[in-house]
């Protein structure tokens, strides 16, 4: 008889991350989760709650949580569930310890899903080797907590940024290197700097001095492919 294997989750952990935030109204902001990081469901419904009191500004209490649950509240197991999740929990120190097993478990489950998938295009014959590549490519991206956008999206994104600044026109930028200030005059609205050289020389670094620099002057919009974040 084979035994059946059950999907990596640890409700423990879920439920002390619930709780957590519960009785500190700050400690979902230090947690990178989403709702599926959750394995059971009604975790995951509570875990959604809480994400919308956070974009509310209200607390994140039981009577909110349980407001924003609505009629799936009795589902979940009702008040009681809520009052026993802070029951187990009360305190958040160590609420980022709790965050990373169920991240951990999250992504094993995904990296179970996914081999699933490079299995299934085995069969399949021409292609499959790239179209895995991209199952595990997107594994990755996901493992790093970074939101990953599109060439499209970033270009979008950064037009409606640069739309919203304020310049100041005939008024150079200072990179923030006094020779190289002298020698080119800064920076002026509406130049295209490209700067060039071999990998791992400091190009990001010296982009990000720039930028440092920049921002003296206003708002200044740094935007990184390698570091998959807008900063």
């Amino acid at each position: 008889m084979t035994d059946v294997k059950v999907a990596p989750h640890d409700l423990s952990a879920e439920e002390a991350v619930l709780g957590s935030c519960l009785v500190d109204k700050d400690a979902v902001f230090k947690l990178d989760l989403v709702p599926f990081d959750f394995y059971r469901e009604r975790n995951r419904w509570t875990w959604e709650a809480i994400q919308a009191c956070q974009s509310k500004g209200v607390p994140t209490n039981q009577i909110s949580v349980a407001y924003e649950l609505g009629q799936k509240l009795e589902a979940a197991g009702g008040a009681a569930f809520l009052s026993e999740l802070v029951r187990q929990c009360p305190t958040s120190v160590y609420a980022e310890h709790y965050a990373k097993i169920v991240k951990q478990h999250s992504q094993n489950r995904r990296l179970i899903s996914g081999a699933n998938q490079i299995a299934e295009l085995a069969y399949q014959g021409d292609g499959a080797l790239d179209k895995a590549e991209d199952i595990i490519a997107n594994l990755r991206k996901e493992a790093g907590g970074a939101k990953y956008l599109t060439p499209q999206e970033w270009a979008d994104y950064a037009l409606k940024m640069y739309g919203s600044l304020h310049h100041t026109e005939g008024k150079s930028l200072k990179f923030g290197f006094p020779k190289l200030d002298s020698q080119t005059g800064g920076a002026y609205p509406g130049e295209f700097w490209l700067l060039a050289a071999r990998p791992g020389v400091g190009k990001s670094t010296l982009l990000r001095q720039f930028a440092k620099s920049f921002s003296k002057n206003g708002k200044v919009l740094y935007v990184s492919a390698e570091e998959g974040k807008i900063t």
